[in-house]
């Protein structure tokens, strides 16, 4: 496993863990955010499943009563997979994330749902960034499988296409076009 992806999984590991602990579920959701982020950048299994396991956990959390919540049922299976990770055990790991999804799944019977929403808004936020180096939305969309209504829905909420860009003068041009044709 890269040791950037290691270090990010073992970060928001240990700070959900701490979420859990201190009752403090916002940041659960925080958390979820980053690892969508990182699953588009990353585009690696475990940044996937970590991602698609942080974001469960903050739904059904938002969901949690005081007798029905699985938070804190899964520390154990979240320090299982930390340290896992810290000793390169990924079977060990992997073991862990399947455990925290049982967990999970046992609770709320729309984890399959949170798979598809976790990478479709991996896929979307990667064809923003297509998008910001001059791909048309169209050939994105047909790319990554998305709706040109997605990423335009995506893209109007950030600051893409506001920034200005370095004209380049008219006679640098006729220079450029002058020296492709010699």
């Amino acid at each position: 496993m890269d040791p950037r992806i290691k270090e990010d999984i073992l970060n928001v590991l240990s700070r959900t863990e701490e979420a859990i602990k201190s009752g403090n579920f916002i940041v659960i959701d925080e958390l979820s955010n980053h690892t969508i982020h990182n699953a588009s950048i990353y585009q690696d299994e475990d940044s996937i499943s970590t991602a698609i396991l942080i974001y469960a956990l903050a739904k059904v959390v938002q969901r949690c009563t005081e007798t029905a919540c699985p938070a804190p049922r899964i520390l154990p299976a979240l320090d299982k997979a930390k340290k896992a990770l810290e000793r390169d055990k990924d079977g060990l790991f992997h073991g862990a994330f399947a455990e925290a999804f049982d967990i999970i799944s046992a609770q709320d019977e729309t984890l399959k749902l949170y798979v598809e929403e976790v990478l479709n808004k991996a896929r979307v936020k990667k064809g923003s960034k297509l998008y910001e180096h001059g791909i048309s939305v169209g050939r994105i969309a047909d790319m990554l499988g998305i709706s040109q209504w997605e990423l335009y829905s995506y893209i109007g909420r950030t600051t893409i296409g506001e920034h200005d860009e370095m004209q380049i003068t008219a006679q640098k041009r006729l220079q450029i076009a002058r020296e492709l044709f010699k």
